[in-house]
Parts: C-alpha cells; structure tokens; sequence
C-alpha cells in the first residue's frame, strides 16, 4: 500500500459479510426470493452504509470527499431498500433520491481533484475523462437505446433509466480523471471506478431485462456498493506531495487509452455488418468524429506540454550553467583508472596533455597531476562505494610558485548513464587555509618576537620527556625574568619596550643550540628549554651562563643604551615521576619557584632548583590562600612597640606592629606573610586596616591619658601602598574618623620603596606631608643610593636598622656607620630613631653619639593593647578609669 494512506482496506470481517449476503441474496433469488433475500439486501446496505460512515468518523485529510461519498452510499442504498420493500410506478421521490446520491458522489470526486495543479494537465485530463465518456455513452446507445431497449423496461419511465446509466459513465470518466491526475489515489480511483463500472453493467443489464430482472442484480448492486466503502476507507490520512508536470510522463498505456477508443465506433459496425443487423450508421459516426476530435485535442496538449516541458528544461540548464560559471567549485571528469575525461559536449581527444576539462578546471587538473598517488588513492576510493563521496585536501603550486589548497570530492558515478565517469569537484582552499595556518601560527608562536608562546613551550617540554626513554636524559628549563623593563616601557614608551623585547629574543636565539626551545612566556619573562647532553645539570648550566652573558651586553636603541639584567631559575626534570604530564608541569612550577628566589634575593640572580624549595613553595602558598581570609576571620590583630626619648627613656609614643595568629601554624612572623601579602595585593587592604585600628587606639589614648607631648603612634606604609592614588584621600578619612591630630601619625616607609621612582615617590610624600603627618625612612642603610636620594625626600625621621645598632657590643666600640648616619641626620635636620636596642651598652653609646630616640627589648617588647595602656597608666601616675570610658569599643579592635 503506497506510503499516506489512511486505513487499509480492512478490516476483513465486513467485506466477507458483505459478500455472504450478497451469496445469500443471490441463492434466495436463485430459490424463489421473498422475506430472505429482501432481508439480506437490506442487512448488507446497512452494513455497507455503516462501514462507509466508521471510514469518515477519524479522517481530517479528505474528510469533506469522504462525507459525500458516504452519504452517496446511504443515499443509494436507502432508495434500493425502498424500491424494493414499496413498488413506485413512474418517476417518483425514489428516482430523486438517485440523482440526489449521484451527486452526492460526484461532488466527492471534485473535492478530490482539488490538488490537481496546472491548467494544461487539468485539461488534458478533461479530454481523458470526456473520451471514457463517449465511450460509455455509445455502448450504451448501442446496446439499449438504439435497439429500442430490447424490450419493456421494468418501470413504464426508461428515460429516467437511462438517465442513471449515464450517470454512471460520468462517475466512470470522474474516475479516470482522478487516477490520472492524482497518482497517490491511484487505489482509491481504482475501487471507485470499479463501482462505477458495475452500476454502469448493472443498469444496462436492468435496463435490457424488461420485466424479468435477473436474480444477481441486486448482489451486484451490494457488492458494488460495498467497492465505494472501500473508496472511503482507503482515503490517505497524510497529504500526498503532489506531481509536477515534468512528472507525469505520457507513458504508451495512456496513449492506448486515447487512442483504442476510437476504433470501438468501427468495430460495432463491422460486428453488425458481419452478424447481418441492420445499425444506423450516424451514432458511430458521430462517436468516431467526437472521438477524434477528443484525440486530437489531447495530442494538442501533449504537444504543447512537451514544448513547455522542453522550454523549462533548457532554462534549468541555463541556470545551472550560470551557478556553475559563477561558482568557486571546479568541476573534473576522470575514467575508472583516473585519467581526465573531456566533457558531455566536447570533442574526443587522445592526447591527454591538450584534452580539455570542464569549466574551471585548470587548478584542480594541476594539482590532481601534481598529487597523482593521492588523486588515485582517492579514485581507489571512490570506486570501492559508488555512488558515495570521498573528501580529501591536495596541495599544488601555480605557475608562479604560489602553494595553492584545494578542497575535493570524489563520487563513483561511472553507472549513471548521464554521467559515466567519476566525477572530481574542487574547491580553492587557498585563502581559508593560508588563513587556519597563520592562525595556528599565531596560536603557538608569539607575534612580537617570533618566539614560541608558552602553549608551544609547554608541548616541547611534554614531548622532551617523552624522548628521554630513548636519551636517557632529563631535560632542563631555564626561567628568565627581566629586570628594570617597567623602567624602560615607563620612561622610553611601549614602542622601546618592545624593540628591547625583540633584542633580548635574538640575543637568546643566537646563544641557545638548535636543539633547544627558546619562548616568551609573558610580557618580560622568557624560557629555554635545554635538551641533550651528558649531565642535564651541568648542560643547563653552560647554557644558562651563555644566556646571562649575552644579556649582560647594554642594548642600542635608535641611539638610547639600555642596560637590563635578569633573573634566572633553572630546574632539571625528575626522571623518576612516572606520570609525563604531571613531570611537565612539575618542571615548569620548578623553575618558576626557582626564579621567584633569584627575583627576590636581588638584581642578576640565578637560583638552581632545589627539592626543598617546593615544600617552601607549597607552604608559601597556603600562607597566601590563608591570608586572604585570615582578616575577616579576626586572625590578624595589632601589638603595639614602645618607643622612648633616649636621654629621659620616657614613653613618647609606639609604632603598630600586624600580627597573624594561625589556627593551625599558630603565630606566623611578619617577614613570613608580609611577603606574600605584598606579592598577591592584599598588603593594600591590610595596610588600611593597621592604619585605622592604630589611630583609632592612639585618638582614645590620646584622650584618656593627655600629656604635655602628644603620644605618637608609628605606622609602617609598603611601597605598592604608597603607589596607591588613594592613600593620601584615606589617610585624611581616617584621622578625620579618628581624631588623631595629624602631629602625631608617622608614616614610616622603607628606603626601598623610594628609590625605585624616586620622582614619584617624592610626589606622593608631598602629598602626604600636606595632610600634616610626619614621615620617617624605615631600615635606613639598607637599601640603595641612599645618600643621593635622601635629600630629594620631604621626611622627618631616620630610623636605624637594627644590623647596624647590633654591630655596637662595649662602650668604648664606636661604629663608623652609627656615627656617620648620626651626623647625616643631624645635617639635614632630622630626628633619629635607633632599632633593636637590646642592651645597656648600646643605649649609653647612642646616647652619648646623640641619637633621639630608641626602641628595643630593653625598654620593652611588642605589647598588646591593654599591656599597652598599663604602660600610659604607669606613665601618667593614676589608674586606668573605668572599661567604658577608655575601650568604647577600640580596644576590641586593636586586640
């Protein structure tokens, strides 16, 4: 059963009911008729009518067609009944409901021809339903009206008899026009003409049989009936995709059906003339003249079909030769054994060098020439599943040496008879390749200096190890950091910058083996990959020492010399991690810690990896994930050093000192997570919160316990904080919150932290000194060019690093050193504060060299904020009042 339609013709039960009634009413008849074979006719039309409306109750798709005939059924088989059961002589109400059920069906038939499309084929299809017609209708003449009915019809009205046979050529001619133009009801059409056919039979038979009507009429009416309710359940329940006009093709079965009835005319009058009747010869001349005319009229429409069809295939050539002229795709036909073959309308040439291609085919016939083991592998291929598409990618060089791609599909096509050939379809790559290449080029190379890109180095160091199961050895990564690039983007510009980037990358090619990887791994920080060699250390070393050599050289630039120096961290792979992955990225993270050692322990440093350094590494790491969260936990918390005036050792003031009490590490030293909290940025919020705690806790002091000289509080201030636009705007919030009158905050800084920008960093002094705040150089001597910059710098204080105060062991020992930075303060106006004073002996001899001010051990040791007070309350000579008048809250806080 074709695919969309509906239900099938059964269910079975029915149609075999159907045909025993049928059987029963014919053997009744046969018998003598009366009750039974009225009741069985009147059983069977009922069944019929009822299976008809089952059909129409669950249908959408042609329900309206499906309704008509249905009620057609109903309508006929209501009006059997009654003539049957009630003899009506004459034209009665009965012969109207007849035609009101031919109509019924006709109007159905219409409805089904609805999705004919084409005004062409739907004549056409008219002339083949008006032939089927003709036909039927001459028969009938022939066989009944023509001989004067053969006798008495059964009704004294023959007309109105006649009238319902050519009914029933119409619904005959209705059918064959739908299965002509609707091929997905082909089945359908079938059973409906069959119907058709039978009642046209029937009445014939009904009205040839006068007053005897032969027993089998009626069954045949049943069983004709019966077809039509297999019409309606064999509607589709899907919508069909209709045929276009291309498609219906005028096959020889549909010229026989033309053209043979055109010879029925002739053949009735020969039969007569052989039998001896006596026929009117003008019905068959008028049927042969109507049917000729009819012939010829559809040949017209063949004709200008074909012109038509002809016309819209050459236009679709037309416009596939226009997509095909314009299109990037070229287009070669090859034999079985890959040789090129000439097109559909060339030539056949023997020379294979001058055999002509197809349109476009020049590049592709060159780069299959080019790639002749590919292009049969690909053939090989092709022919191996005829019929499916087999891709590949060839390359080639043009006429001037250009690389070209091309992108091809090969198709076994060599059964097709419109084709018969393997057919090559190409398409010019050359752009979008060129382009994935630059892209891949760029994904793995850096595009400044040409240097591989730390995606590129990551791999080399992966597949290195790799290696070492056939060398025996163990590769070595070298991590360089540059020193002082900030300074030179910062003062020359982006483009010097990247001019010395680009120097430092030749300069690493040049002194590398060609065996190594040389990449740029970010924006000032390079590494080598150093292979090969009898001892990996010992290589990486060479090697590493070549490198620091050739960056010791100062660089030329457009006339500017720029000397820069590195830091280097080495780290030999561990040959004994099984897992190769893990070992690449352990190699890696090695060298990197290796290198934060060389950049933390000064300029120019190199640093070998050592194992204990990962332990280091991994502790400085959860410091640093800790601390992030250690101030909001309340871990951090503020002690308090006292500082005194040296030649009355009376309190004057205490520098704020952070602490971090871990809850598992316990106390954590300050130059252990100051660090950290200065590399990751949390030394800026940090740094705000000291600041706020300490002058919060200085303002209450100031307020609870008054002194002739204000009590100062000291406050450390980190280099990245003094960087920070923001500072001097909070600084003035805080005292501003506070209280603390700005005479009594010092903010101490480490020389360090100035002399890296000198310029700026007196600036950002400036603005601080305007807030009225005093400044003091922390650690001083430490640092560098300490001397030359210390007179550019609004400060106030000078405090002395502890390594020196220490160097002072017996009173008669007088440092240089002491003495001389003493005198500097001395000279440029500033008060000096001592560090680390532990014994008597130091503080009798800074006292005695003139120093102002001390704080150490032996006056006391970091205090915490309520030993603090005790302090001020010994100081003051009365008692601490009460809890409420002195906390307030900010002794929770310094705490």
């Amino acid at each position: 059963m074709p695919v969309g339609w509906g239900t099938p013709v059964g269910p079975r039960w029915w149609l075999a009911l159907t045909a025993g009634l049928a059987v029963v009413l014919l053997l009744s008849a046969v018998l003598g008729g009366g009750t039974i074979s009225e009741v069985a006719f009147l059983l069977g039309m009922v069944t019929v009518s009822a299976v008809a409306w089952s059909g129409v109750r669950r249908r959408r798709l042609h329900r309206q067609a499906a309704v008509c005939l249905a009620t057609g059924i109903s309508l006929f088989g209501f009006a059997d009944v009654v003539r049957q059961v009630v003899a009506l002589p004459g034209f009665s109400a009965v012969d109207l409901i007849y035609l009101a059920a031919y109509l019924s069906i006709a109007v159905g038939i219409r409805l089904l021809l609805t999705g004919e499309s084409g005004t062409g084929r739907s004549r056409g299809g008219l002339v083949d339903a008006a032939v089927a017609f003709v036909v039927l209708a001459y028969l009938e003449w022939e066989l009944v009206l023509g001989a004067g009915a053969g006798g008495q019809a059964p009704h004294t009205a023959p007309a109105i008899w006649a009238l319902h046979t050519m009914l029933d050529a119409c619904i005959v001619a209705g059918s064959v026009r739908l299965w002509l133009a609707r091929p997905a009801l082909r089945q359908l059409a079938g059973w409906m003409g069959l119907t058709a056919s039978v009642w046209f039979a029937v009445d014939l038979t009904y009205l040839r049989s006068g007053a005897t009507v032969p027993a089998w009429i009626f069954a045949a009416w049943l069983l004709a009936d019966a077809c039509l309710a297999v019409v309606i359940r064999a509607l589709p329940r899907v919508a069909a995709t209709p045929v276009h006009q291309e498609q219906a093709k005028v096959t020889l079965p549909r010229m026989a059906f033309v053209l043979t009835p055109v010879l029925i005319p002739p053949s009735f009058e020969l039969a007569a003339y052989v039998s001896g009747r006596d026929i009117s010869p003008v019905p068959g001349i008028l049927a042969t003249v109507a049917l000729l005319g009819l012939v010829f009229t559809r040949a017209a429409y063949l004709l200008r079909d074909r012109e038509a069809f002809r016309r819209r295939l050459h236009s679709q050539a037309r416009f596939f030769s226009a997509l095909a002229a314009n299109s990037s795709d070229a287009v070669v036909l090859l034999d079985a054994d890959g040789r090129f073959l000439p097109g559909p309308e060339e030539p056949q040439q023997q020379d294979l060098q001058l055999m002509p291609l197809l349109r476009g085919g020049d590049g592709l016939r060159t780069a299959l020439v080019q790639n002749h083991a590919e292009t049969r592998a690909l053939v090989a291929r092709a022919r191996r599943v005829p019929g499916v598409v087999v891709t590949g990618q060839l390359s080639s060089r043009d006429e001037s040496g250009r690389p070209t791609w091309f992108s091809v599909r090969v198709v076994d096509l060599l059964d097709d008879p419109d084709v018969a050939a393997v057919l090559v379809t190409g398409d010019d790559v050359t752009a979008r390749t060129v382009a994935e290449q630059e892209l891949m080029h760029r994904s793995l190379y850096d595009e400044l200096t040409g240097l591989a890109n730390r995606a590129l180095f990551d791999d080399r160091v992966a597949l290195a190890l790799r290696r070492r199961e056939r060398s025996g050895t163990a590769p070595a990564v070298l991590s360089i950091d540059l020193d002082g690039f900030r300074d030179v983007n910062e003062s020359l510009g982006y483009d010097y910058a990247d001019r010395l980037l680009c120097a430092v990358a030749d300069r690493l090619r040049a002194v590398v083996r060609s065996e190594d990887t040389v990449a740029r791994l970010g924006a000032d920080e390079f590494g080598v990959l150093i292979e090969g060699g009898g001892s990996p250390l010992a290589e990486a070393e060479t090697v590493s020492a070549r490198v620091q050599e050739a960056l010791a050289e100062p660089f030329a630039l457009d006339g500017h010399q720029v000397a820069v120096s590195a830091g280097f961290g080495l780290a030999v792979a561990d040959l004994d991690v099984a897992d190769l992955d893990a070992a690449a990225a352990m190699v890696l993270r090695d060298a990197d810690i290796a290198l934060h050692r060389a950049k933390a322990a000064g300029r120019g440093r190199m640093v070998v990896f050592d194992p204990e350094m990962r332990a280091t590494e991994l502790h400085r790491v959860r410091l640093e994930a800790d601390l992030a969260q250690a101030l909001e936990r309340g871990e951090l918390h503020l002690v308090f050093q006292p500082v005194v005036d040296l030649a009355t050792e009376r309190l004057i003031g205490f520098e704020a000192l952070l602490r971090w009490t871990h809850p598992t590490l316990g106390p954590v030293p300050p130059d252990a997570f100051i660090p950290v909290a200065e590399a990751t940025g949390l030394i800026r919020e940090l740094g705000h919160w000291v600041l706020e705690q300490a002058c919060h806790t200085a303002a209450a002091w100031q307020r609870t316990y008054p002194q002739a000289q204000p009590l100062a509080i000291s406050v450390n201030v980190s280099g990245r904080q003094l960087a920070d636009a923001d500072l001097g705007r909070f600084v003035a919030d805080v005292l501003a919150d506070s209280g603390l009158p700005p005479c009594s905050l010092v903010l101490e800084l480490t020389e360090t932290a100035l002399v890296d920008d000198p310029a700026r960093a007196a600036a950002d002094l400036g603005r601080l000194r305007a807030l009225g705040v005093r400044l003091a150089v922390d650690d001083f001597g430490t640092g560098y060019s300490s001397l030359a910059y210390l007179g550019q710098f609004p400060v106030d204080i000078l405090k002395i690093d502890r390594s020196f105060v220490a160097a002072i062991t017996d009173i008669e020992h007088r440092s240089p050193l002491v003495r001389g930075m003493l005198e500097l303060a001395r000279n440029l106006g500033l008060e000096t504060v001592a560090e680390g004073v532990e014994s008597a002996v130091q503080r009798d001899r800074l006292r005695a060299e003139g120093c102002d001010r001390a704080q150490g051990y032996l006056f006391s040791r970091p205090l915490d904020s309520t030993e603090a007070e005790l302090q001020l309350v010994n100081l003051t000579g009365r008692r601490r009042r009460s809890t409420g008048r002195t906390g307030t809250g900010l002794d929770s806080r310094a705490r």
